[in-house]
């Protein structure tokens, strides 16, 4: 009787047999060729581009993997979202978050007129940044964004952005709230209400520092 053939398995990191790179628009292509144990050859493209905030970001196309991008920042205005151009792929979900100024009226002070925040710049923004990378590690972001802004407010602007991309929806939802709950608990940045006739503190995360930084 004649023994069934068996496959050999495919290697978990195919040994590379060649390279090349090539310019492709604004992107720049680096691809590889690879043989696995079986005697194939496979090709996979890793392609780098100038995302939109202008920091260089890497990004695997076929496997999934690259380095991920922060974009952090404390604004003197109310924030805008921004459009992810181009979109990085592999990726299939981005969830938009924007905290905007509503109408409100106060028992005693009247109607609401805005909102001024004020932050301890320094730490916030290293709180903001170590929250973003905590979530793009734990939540396998390619690209996360994170804008607050200081100062005043008015209403139906935004005073925070959170923009985050995943592989799936699910991901992004979950890696979004938890970057505005956790910001809301732990960054240093304090809202003032300011009414027709009068101005109130919200409640805001005490400042705590570390001897370490």
């Amino acid at each position: 009787m004649t023994k069934p053939h068996c496959r050999e398995p495919i290697q978990r990191h195919p040994r590379p047999i060649a390279q090349r790179r090539e310019r492709r628009g604004q992107w720049e292509i680096m691809a590889h060729t690879c043989q696995l144990s079986h005697g194939a050859n496979v090709s996979a493209e890793a392609r780098i581009a100038k995302w939109p905030w202008g920091r260089l970001a890497e990004y695997d196309a076929s496997m999934g993997h690259g380095q991920r991008t922060i974009d952090v920042q404390i604004l003197d205005h109310p924030v805008r979202p921004i459009p992810l151009e181009p979109f990085p792929q592999p990726a299939g979900g981005e969830c938009i978050f924007l905290g905007r100024t509503r109408k409100d009226v106060h028992p005693k002070h009247g109607e609401l007129v805005q909102l001024s925040y004020r932050a301890y710049r320094p730490m916030a923004e290293r709180v903001l940044r170590e929250l973003a990378e905590q979530a793009a590690q734990q939540f396998d972001c390619p690209a996360v964004r994170v804008h607050h802004a200081v100062g005043e407010v008015p209403l139906g602007e935004a005073s925070v952005l959170v923009q985050v991309v995943t592989g799936h929806r699910d991901q992004a939802f979950e890696a979004c709230r938890f970057l505005i709950d956790r910001l809301k608990a732990t960054a240093p940045i304090w809202k003032r209400e300011i009414w027709a006739d009068g101005a109130t503190w919200s409640q805001g995360a005490p400042v705590v520092m570390r001897e370490d930084r």
